[in-house]
């Protein structure tokens, strides 16, 4: 499956998939023959490829929040924390690789809004508000 090959609308696909319950697929809707292009961001001015990134979308979410991240080095266990207002933690996903597209459902979490925070280890390397509409 090109989700495999790094695609990022695979990796998304597979994620609805999963968590729709759907166990097997009868056939790949796409496969790519090439890379068209990859995702890069300038930080401090700098053009870096492995550079660490983080992104979360859409904003504001209605039933799924998709967290794309890259990490430069693994620090300890890698966790996505999404806490309310009030600092509560209302969602926890342990993550094992240090770049990944996550699809979170939304679905048991009440609208308002939240921050998303990207754990290394100890360490909070990203935070992120978004808002829950429903």
């Amino acid at each position: 499956m090109f989700a495999n090959k790094g695609g990022i609308a695979g990796a998304k696909a597979n994620q609805l998939l999963y968590l729709n319950n759907v166990i097997y697929k009868l056939e790949e809707v796409y496969q790519p023959s090439e890379i068209i292009g990859t995702k890069s961001f300038r930080i401090g001015g700098e053009f870096n490829e492995s550079n660490p990134t983080f992104d979360i979308y859409p904003n504001p979410a209605n039933d799924y929040l998709t967290v794309d991240y890259k990490l430069a080095e693994q620090k300890g266990d890698i966790s996505i924390v999404i806490i309310d207002v009030m600092g509560k933690p209302v969602y926890t996903e342990q993550l094992n690789s240090l770049e990944n597209i996550v699809l979170i459902n939304l679905k048991d979490i009440k609208p308002g809004t939240y921050i998303c925070n990207l754990f290394n280890g100890s360490d909070c390397d990203f935070a992120e508000k978004f808002v829950i509409n429903k």
